[in-house]
């Protein structure tokens, strides 16, 4: 783990996490979720756009098939990556920034590539919009001040931040930093978290009084 001066531009804390994916509950959840939202965004769009076809009902178990398929391209990817995922972890005093370990970002890079253009050209939108997630998911940044849950898991390392429904990220720990990360998360994210826990407060008095 390498420390640096506590300023907007340069990182306080950086490391780099090896988490095994094929074991890693928070991991599988993540992926699968991803694959799921892609699956139901692109159903639904075409729900729309036929008005509610009843065809669609068969076309919905033939597009849950070819999520299944999906899935186990996904296992495939994580075979070719040696079942590890190799992440680059900063933490800085406005926002925490995870991506894709170096070695690893042209590898993965090719196969979202390989994904999406597949997808494209077989009218496979599922495939290609879960390929285009993928990819845009290489290097994600949370600023602390849009924080709104955070768990922590010191028995796994990890800990879990999210800003919204669909934007969680993990910050995953080493054995010899997980202490001093969870205390930094803490400090960056308390204050906006007590803050978002006193609006809720107020409104449900300002509720109580009408």
């Amino acid at each position: 783990m390498k420390s640096g001066s506590k300023t907007d531009s340069e990182p306080v804390m950086e490391w780099d996490s090896k988490v095994l994916m094929y074991t890693n509950p928070l991991i599988l959840k993540q992926l699968f979720g991803a694959l799921g939202a892609s699956f139901l965004i692109v159903y639904l769009i075409l729900l729309l756009a036929t008005g509610f076809d009843p065809e669609m009902i068969p076309f919905f178990f033939g597009m849950l098939m070819l999520f299944l398929f999906i899935c186990l391209l996904a296992f495939a990817a994580m075979a070719i990556m040696g079942g590890y995922y190799l992440v680059h972890n900063t933490l800085g005093e406005k926002s925490f920034v995870c991506e894709t370990q170096r070695s690893r970002t042209r590898l993965m890079k090719l196969l979202c590539a390989v994904g999406f253009l597949g997808g494209m050209s077989q009218g496979n939108y599922t495939l290609a919009g879960s390929s285009a997630l993928a990819a845009s998911r290489l290097k994600e940044e949370m600023k602390w001040k849009d924080v709104t849950s955070v768990t922590y898991n010191p028995k796994r390392r990890y800990i879990y931040v999210k800003t919204g429904l669909f934007a969680p990220l993990a910050i995953f720990c080493n054995p010899d930093n997980y202490d001093a990360v969870e205390k930094f998360v803490r400090e960056h994210t308390q204050p906006y978290l007590d803050k978002i826990e006193a609006e809720k407060a107020e409104a449900k008095a300002q509720k109580g009084k009408k």
